[in-house]
């Protein structure tokens, strides 16, 4: 009878943490309010966002009613909620510096502080103001990001400031480099230099690039998947021309390109190895503009050279120099700054960086990259690393890299 009931009673506990895996596990995004009250008050938002690309918190906490204040987070409390516990505040000099505490103090947040109404990051204030002290009192502060070895491979980069996640794809003329944080190999694609990469590209998890011979013309793609490490051919059914194509653009998984000496669109599919005429004389090429699908004539695309633009309807109150727009943020340039603003605070933008000349900028959920004078640089909450430094980034860098994370 007694084993009986602790067998009846083991497999009510296992129907018990099954039902809780499964809440967990089939539980989507939400968003809380709370408030933590201390010698100043704060109210926090609280986001959990989970998709296809990011699984992530993110918290707009608000000080006596004054500042709005933007911190994100992976997702490291299995989709809990009300994740603050407490708030760290540090002033000095006119700076207003704020760490978020999380549950059962599993981590501090990297601090983000104020002055005079502006956000700034740590990288950015840590420069004005000393915050060892502040610091090194959080306790578990956000150590993603944080680099023992940059481990040089020899050939010019620092591959141990990538990533467990991430796989870097740079251009090297006639060769594509494919770099982790272990390992660096080379993907041939022609049998001659190609100084500029105009008809190279990131599609999804795929890289996609000419073979190019000799000939004035190209007949077939290579495709390099970075999640399998491996390489196939795609083929037109007709030739492009090398010097007189460029690309319109990405759009759902397809690449657009545009042959002016045919007048021709060609819409390449990686997925599946695809290739097909969108555009000729015959009838109107494709074209994605602010967003959106239009039918275009190849004649204007020939005289416009129309590349594809994102919807920046979200960032209009915004007054930047450049923008480059993301899946949950946005980084652009204005007043000599480099900053960043979520799509979902669109108000809310943060200074990362005291630099407005850069370019080049890519980002994954964690980090963002650019490139400066002659040095490739990655950008996340801890500091500012070098990935690589070459004089030719100076007068060759448009299209030159790519970043990708592993899923």
């Amino acid at each position: 009878m007694l084993k009986k009931a602790i067998s009846f009673s083991i497999i009510i506990l296992l129907l018990f943490l099954a039902y809780q895996y499964g809440i967990n596990f089939l539980k989507k995004n939400h968003t809380i309010s709370y408030s933590i009250e201390k010698e100043e008050s704060f109210k926090i938002e609280e986001n959990y966002i989970k998709n296809s690309n990011n699984d992530y918190y993110l918290i707009k906490v608000t000080n006596n009613d004054k500042n709005e204040f933007i911190f994100d987070i992976n997702n490291l409390f299995n989709k809990q909620k009300q994740i603050v516990e407490d708030v760290s505040v540090y002033e000095d000099n006119g700076w207003y510096c704020l760490s978020l505490i999380y549950k059962n103090k599993k981590k501090s947040s990297i601090p983000l502080c104020e002055k005079e109404g502006t956000i700034y990051s740590y990288n950015y204030a840590k420069n004005n103001i000393n915050l060892d002290d502040f610091i090194s009192k959080l306790p578990n502060i956000e150590s993603d990001g944080q680099y023992k070895d940059a481990g040089n491979s020899g050939n010019g980069f620092n591959k141990g400031y990538l990533d467990d996640d991430e796989t870097m794809i740079f251009y090297k003329y006639k060769n594509l480099s494919i770099i982790t944080n272990k390992i660096e190999n080379n993907v041939n694609f022609s049998s001659e230099d190609q100084y500029k990469n105009i008809l190279g590209s990131a599609v999804g998890k795929f890289y996609i690039i000419p073979k190019y011979t000799s000939n004035a013309t190209v007949k077939e793609y290579i495709k390099y998947d970075f999640e399998a490490n491996t390489k196939n051919i795609i083929s037109f059914n007709a030739e492009i021309s090398k010097q007189s194509s460029y690309i319109n653009g990405v759009y759902e998984g397809k690449l657009y390109i545009f042959d002016k000496s045919t007048l021709t669109q060609y819409e390449i599919d990686p997925y599946n190895d695809k290739t097909i005429v969108t555009g000729n004389k015959d009838k109107d090429a494709i074209a994605i503009i602010n967003g959106e699908e239009k039918n275009i004539s190849v004649y204007e695309m020939n005289e416009k050279n129309i590349v594809f633009t994102p919807n920046l309807d979200i960032y209009s109150k915004i007054k930047y120099d450049s923008i480059y727009p993301f899946d949950e943020f946005a980084i652009y340039t204005s007043n000599g700054n480099m900053n960043k603003v979520y799509n979902k605070y669109p108000d809310n933008s943060i200074v990362l960086i005291n630099d407005s000349d850069v370019k080049e900028i890519k980002a994954t959920n964690n980090s963002i990259y650019y490139i400066k004078d002659d040095t490739l640089y990655k950008y996340n909450k801890n500091g500012i690393f070098v990935i690589t430094k070459s004089n030719e980034l100076k007068y060759n860098n448009e299209n030159i890299y790519d970043i990708f994370l592993n899923n």
